[in-house]
């Protein structure tokens, strides 16, 4: 009898409870999210915890898979990862396969273990930083810029840079050129109501320049990046956020929500390897990148009056 209660626990492996849960919860998804699912499962933890029956999964061993997943630059991947196995375990719990979700404690890891000099807002700061910004004393558009920064995730640089001709403000959209693009190809993005209130009130200070953030008391030349990292230090915020960190911010905090990691990649702009689907790229997913751009503008308005963000699970 007891070799039969052994070899029924050892047959209850990662995959088999996976499987499972897979098959109970996929049918509602998008055609998207499920294929995303689907290949991080297959491709990055049956390899290394599909085999294993649950009990004997430890938190360390679950750290390891999702590490090699991250080691590969795929932050956004390797979050979705974790929050797989938390699913798959309290599965497991529920039907007495394991005692506890070893996937629990890694929660923040990922992002915490990106290099210093992106270090991202937590969750918990992002009303702080936003009510103490709006007290910020020096010049209103360092303020809008930064503002503005969280709200698009950006690149610094790309913000810094912007210059008026870019933008559709009653459009809602900002178009920035592939020359100025990491990956030199165009990208869209959508603009909240936020946004665009604040780019009208900023076109009011500066809306006879080149540039939306002149160096100033100059008229030559764009922001420095210094002048957000030196408002952020200003602000009580040196050891805790770099301006490029908000793009981890924006990516943690929507995967939370359960945007598709598709829609969230488009969104910053990262490297498509498929040549073929690279040349329309910039425009993919545009009506679901819309919806979360405002989805996302509204929550950091959610975490400035303090009011409570709740996460409703998977997002379109």
């Amino acid at each position: 009898l007891k070799k039969l209660e052994v070899h029924y626990e050892n047959a209850q492996t990662f995959k088999a409870v996976a499987e499972e849960w897979f098959e109970a919860k996929s049918k509602p998804w998008s055609a998207g999210y499920r294929q995303n699912v689907r290949t991080i499962l297959d491709r990055d933890l049956y390899p290394a915890l599909g085999a294993l029956p649950t009990k004997s999964i430890t938190t360390p061993i679950v750290h390891q898979a999702i590490k090699r997943v991250e080691a590969r630059g795929a932050a956004t991947r390797a979050i979705l990862a974790r929050q797989i196995v938390g699913n798959v375990f309290k599965l497991a719990v529920i039907t007495s396969r394991a005692s506890f979700d070893v996937a629990e404690p890694l929660k923040g890891q990922i992002a915490r273990c990106r290099v210093v000099h992106r270090r991202h807002l937590e969750r918990a700061d992002v009303g702080d930083f936003l009510r103490k910004l709006e007290d910020y004393t020096g010049h209103r558009q360092t303020v809008i810029a930064l503002r503005v920064l969280l709200m698009t995730a950006v690149r610094p640089g790309e913000l810094c840079n912007a210059e008026w001709v870019e933008f559709d403000l009653n459009g809602a959209e900002w178009r920035i050129p592939a020359v100025r693009m990491k990956m030199k190809r165009l990208h869209i993005v959508p603009l909240s109501h936020q946004v665009v209130t604040l780019l009208r009130e900023l076109k009011d200070l500066n809306g006879h320049e080149k540039h939306l953030f002149p160096v100033q008391g100059t008229k030559a030349g764009a922001m420095p990046l210094n002048t957000l990292r030196n408002a952020v230090n200003k602000i009580g915020f040196k050891d805790r956020f770099n301006p490029h960190g908000s793009r981890g911010t924006f990516s943690t905090i929507l995967n939370e929500k359960g945007y598709r990691p598709d829609i969230i990649e488009r969104q910053l702009a990262h490297a498509e390897k498929n040549a073929v689907r690279a040349a329309y790229h910039h425009a993919e997913y545009l009506p679901e990148r819309k919806t979360m751009m405002q989805d996302w503008a509204d929550m950091l308005d959610a975490f400035q009056t303090g009011a409570k963000v709740i996460s409703l699970g998977k997002a379109a």
